[in-house]
This record gives structure tokens, C-alpha cells and sequence, in this order.
């Protein structure tokens, strides 16, 4: 198989890769906003 082909994913590489693209940038969100709730509330704490 070359790599090209692999790479294509057969025809169907825009949906695939947009897919793997999307879900990324799914994961990244939540974790950015867990990351800052938790900061916000350490703050919290901090203060009381």
C-alpha cells in the first residue's frame, strides 16, 4: 500500500481527517475549561 493512498483514506480522507479534527478540538475545550474552573476555584479557596 503507498502512502498516498493511506493518506486519502480511500476518497473519504476529508471526512475522516475533519472527524479526527473536530473531536481534538473537542477534547482541547473541555480541557481548557476544566483547567480553568479548577483555577478559579483554587483562587476561591485561597481567599476564604
Amino acid at each position: 500500500m503507498m502512502h498516498t493512498h493511506f493518506w486519502s483514506m480511500g476518497g473519504y480522507a476529508a471526512f475522516v481527517w475533519g472527524a479526527y479534527g473536530v473531536f481534538i478540538g473537542l477534547c482541547s475545550g473541555i480541557w481548557v475549561s476544566v483547567w480553568r474552573r479548577v483555577r478559579r476555584l483554587e483562587k476561591q479557596q485561597d481567599e476564604s
